[in-house]
């Protein structure tokens, strides 16, 4: 017969011996021993349901055996980043065997995120962007100058920024998506004329010298590229200048110009065809000087008149040499 471990209960002494016919045989004695199977208990580091990009540490607590895990593997422990049933089987060095506990790992996808922000260009001077483009809603922007989920513009600074939108799921996986936008500085705008005060009776005046060109002019007495100082009237006047650069970022530039009650200049009707006059510069800012060319010579008399006919100034002079030539101040009259 067969006598295996199986059918011992303790270890111990036993006796062997054969008996036929009534004869007994020689008695033969033998120990048996009866070993404990090793452990095959395990030492989790983690949690057993977890995200994708994260995982779980399993080793098996007892050393010095032979291991062989569901997965092929043979080391003491192993790391697990999928799903599934893992245990181990364990040999110590009597060839005594031993399977561990199954342990079942749940990993989770991770949520799909989408992240576009519709205008990726802003100006500096924009108001703050309410951040509303992520998917699934629920999520939370983060990044360079974003507070309370809106972008600052003008904390931001000029040039590119990325933003962030992270979403997290009911089984606690989170993803983030990204999407960058570029804060644009204004366009330099400038505006000037080469005077600053016009008489009323000047007629509309030439004023496209805004830059960079392809602007727009506004103000009173402005129709496209020409200032009529008729229709703006007396007194200070502002003419704007704005532009809006490929970027859509706007800047103005501003010119003030004085709308005067300029006089009249002619020369009396007795004589006019013989005489030719001129005023350097044109227009002033009240100095000028009263240019007279005539076939005679003689005394000049100098009367300036203002639109209304109301008498400004006189003065008196001579033609010597056909000419006259008189400088002339009058801040109340400018050309």
């Amino acid at each position: 017969m067969d006598i295996t471990p199986t059918t011992l209960a303790d270890g111990g002494i036993y006796s062997l011996y054969v008996e036929e016919n009534g004869c007994i045989s020689e008695i033969n004695n033998f120990v048996v021993s009866v070993n404990e199977k090793p452990s095959a208990d395990l030492y989790l580091l983690g949690i057993t349901e977890f995200c994708i990009g994260d995982s779980l540490f399993i080793e098996v607590i007892e050393d010095n055996l032979l291991y062989n895990w569901s997965t092929g593997g043979t080391a003491q422990d192993l790391v697990i980043f999928n799903s599934g049933e893992y245990f181990v089987t364990v040999e110590d060095s009597l060839g005594c065997v031993n399977v561990s506990d199954p342990v079942n790992v749940i990993v989770h996808n991770l949520p799909i995120v989408n992240f576009n922000i519709l205008d990726t260009i802003m100006c500096i001077n924009d108001d703050p962007l309410p951040l509303i483009y992520g998917s699934p809603v629920g999520g939370n922007y983060s990044g360079d100058s974003v507070i309370d989920n809106i972008f600052y513009p003008d904390l931001a600074g000029i040039g590119d920024h990325f933003i962030y939108y992270t979403y997290t799921d009911i089984n606690g996986c989170s993803n983030t998506a990204v999407d960058s936008l570029k804060v644009s500085d204004l366009p330099i705008v400038t505006f000037d004329l080469t005077y600053d005060s016009i008489c009323l009776n000047a007629g509309p005046i030439f004023i496209d010298f805004g830059l960079p060109t392809g602007g727009d002019y506004s103000g009173i007495g402005v129709s496209g590229n020409y200032f009529d100082p008729v229709i703006a009237g007396f007194g200070d006047q502002i003419i704007y200048y704005d532009f809006i650069d490929i970027n859509g970022c706007y800047n103005t530039d501003s010119f003030n110009i004085i709308v005067y009650d300029c006089p009249t200049i002619s020369i009396s009707e007795s004589n006019s065809s013989n005489e030719e006059l001129s005023i350097q510069p044109n227009p002033n800012t009240g100095e000028f000087t009263l240019l007279l060319s005539s076939l005679c010579n003689g005394d000049v008399e100098i009367s300036l008149f203002n639109s209304i006919g109301k008498l400004v100034m006189t003065d008196q002079g001579e033609l010597m040499d056909n000419k006259f030539t008189k400088n002339i101040i009058s801040k109340s009259c400018r050309w």
